[in-house]
C-alpha cells in the first residue's frame, strides 16, 4: 500500500504537490472541527483522520495560513485481519476501500480541487481495486458522476452494498461505525439517476467505481453467505463498532 503523503498547493489555479508543510495536530484538530458542522459528512476524530493520512490513505490541499482546504480519504475494506480469516480458502484479491470525508473549504468549492486530488490520490491505489463511496446531498455525488462511477442500488446488489451499511427500520447501520440515524432519508435503489430532477435530500446514494465489479463481488459474498443476515452478522465480527 502507498505511504506516500500526498499534500498540494494551489499555485495560479494550479495544484501543486509539496512536502515542507506536514499538518500538525493542531491542523488536524481544526480540519476535524470543520467536519462536524457538515451534516453531510461521518464525524472521525482528528486522531483518525491524522493517522489515515500518516498512512498514505489521504490526499490534503493546504490553504496560505496553513489550514487544510480540501481533503479526500480511502478507508480499506479489505485490509484487516478478521476479513482475510472470514475468506480463507476463498481469497478476494480485489482490494476494496470507502472513499470517505470528501470535503473543501466553501470558499474554493465548484473548483475542481476535490475531483483533481481524488484523481491523484486513487490512482495510486488502483489496479484491481474497487472504490465505494456513499452521499448524502448532491455534492460528492457530482463529484463521482464526473468521474464515470456508477449508481449501486441499495436492494439490489445488498451483499456488496453491506460493505458500507444497510438500513434498519428507520435507522442506517454504518458499517465500522454502529447505528445512526438517517434523518428521515431512505436508500436510492434505481440503477439512474437524474441530476436535474432529482431529490437529492430524500436519499443515500451508493456509488462504485466500477459497477461490474461491485456486481461481481456482490455475487460471491452471496455464495458464500446464502443469505442476507448471516452476512451482516459477519460483518459486525469482522468491523465491530
Amino acid at each position: 500500500m502507498a505511504t506516500e503523503m500526498n499534500i498540494y498547493r494551489i499555485d495560479d489555479g494550479q495544484l501543486v504537490k509539496v512536502d515542507d508543510c506536514i499538518p500538525n495536530g493542531e491542523v488536524w484538530a481544526a480540519f476535524a472541527n470543520n467536519i462536524i458542522i457538515e451534516p453531510a459528512l461521518t464525524k472521525y476524530s482528528a486522531e483518525t483522520l491524522q493517522k489515515r493520512f500518516l498512512s498514505g490513505l489521504s490526499a490534503i490541499v493546504i490553504g496560505e495560513n496553513g489550514q487544510i482546504i480540501s481533503h479526500t480519504s480511502l478507508i480499506p475494506i479489505t485490509e484487516n485481519d478478521k476479513w482475510r480469516a472470514a475468506f480463507l480458502g476463498v481469497p478476494i484479491a480485489t482490494k476494496i476501500f470507502e472513499v470517505a470525508t470528501g470535503w473543501t473549504i466553501s470558499s474554493r468549492r465548484h473548483k475542481k480541487i476535490n475531483t483533481n486530488i481524488r484523481i491523484k490520490l486513487l490512482s495510486e491505489h488502483g489496479g484491481d481495486s474497487l472504490f465505494m463511496n456513499y452521499c448524502r446531498g448532491i455534492g460528492t455525488s457530482k463529484i463521482v458522476n464526473e468521474l464515470g462511477w456508477k449508481i449501486i442500488p441499495w436492494d439490489k446488489y445488498p451483499y456488496v452494498s453491506s460493505l458500507i451499511g444497510w438500513f434498519e427500520k428507520s435507522q442506517y447501520y454504518k458499517t465500522r461505525y454502529g447505528f445512526c440515524s438517517s434523518d428521515g432519508k431512505k436508500p436510492f435503489n434505481e440503477d439512474e439517476i437524474d441530476f436535474l430532477s432529482h431529490d437529492w435530500d430524500k436519499y443515500y446514494h451508493l456509488w462504485a467505481s466500477d459497477r461490474e465489479k461491485a456486481i461481481a463481488m456482490d455475487n460471491i459474498f452471496q455464495k458464500r453467505y446464502k443469505d442476507i443476515g448471516s452476512w451482516r452478522t459477519e460483518l459486525k465480527n469482522i468491523f465491530p463498532s
